[in-house]
């Protein structure tokens, strides 16, 4: 479970429009210390700008992001990266031209704690490869690999930058239901070594399983926040987010 001190994440009134449209509305929640916190709602309900706002990627138009009590909302997503605050995206993005190894050792050099040379690079994203359960596939183009296996490997690439917060868009998204129980048990792990784990996710089941806390959204406004079990029987959830009244 997670962490009863500081929380590791908050954001307060956050705000971004596009066109005029608000796709983030005034939303306010932290995210604990080793706590794996889902971001659930309907298509188009602002989850994915959150990420973006968050890992640097948009610019907010009001409000304000902390990290590990930190005011980040001007900061640039490389610091934002280097401060440990990592992404992985809806539609897996792997350079298909390279192996899975080879794209985890690019990250390796880059990352908020670099390897120390390309051939240090490489042993790292071997391992960071194993971690992931794909260490088998290391040799092998990122354009033939499964959807499960690119999405192991960007996150064996979001891992390489050691971070303390990792944003997972969708990681359950294509998968099978032995995929997603595989996804849940690496998901667990990485918050027993010390990694707090946001998600946006589609997948009822994995959420209910995995989830310590969400915040559901709809609109870009928070309808509520709680554990799955509280937000799955909160009634304006049951309307926007599972369809029926």
């Amino acid at each position: 479970m997670s962490d009863s001190g500081a929380p590791l994440l908050e954001i307060a009134d956050l705000q971004k429009t596009f066109g005029g449209v608000g796709a983030v509305n005034g939303l306010s929640f932290a995210v604990r210390r080793h706590e794996i916190f889902g971001l659930l709602g309907p298509n188009g309900s602002g989850k994915t700008t959150v990420f973006n706002l968050v890992s640097g990627a948009l610019p907010a138009d009001s409000g304000q992001v902390y990290f590990a009590g930190r005011r980040i909302t001007a900061d640039p997503p490389n610091r934002r990266a280097r401060l440990g605050i990592a992404r992985t995206f809806q539609l897996a993005r792997v350079f298909p031209n390279l192996t899975a190894l080879e794209n985890v050792a690019v990250a390796c050099l880059y990352g908020r704690a670099p390897s120390r040379s390309p051939a240090h690079a490489r042993e790292d994203a071997r391992a960071l490869l194993a971690r992931v359960g794909v260490a088998h596939r290391g040799g092998t183009l990122a354009s033939s690999l499964t959807l499960a296996d690119r999405k192991r490997v960007e996150i064996a690439r979001a891992l390489a930058g050691r971070p303390r917060l990792l944003l997972l868009d969708e990681p359950a998204g294509g998968l099978s239901p032995a995929e997603v129980d595989e996804q849940i048990a690496l998901f667990r792990q990485f918050r027993a070594d010390g990694i707090t784990v946001m998600l946006v996710e589609h997948n009822v089941r994995a959420v209910r399983t995995l989830c310590d806390r969400v915040v559901v959204m709809h609109a870009g406004r928070k309808v509520t926040e709680g554990t799955p079990k509280q937000a799955f029987e909160h009634a304006e959830v049951v309307r926007v987010y599972l369809g029926r009244s």
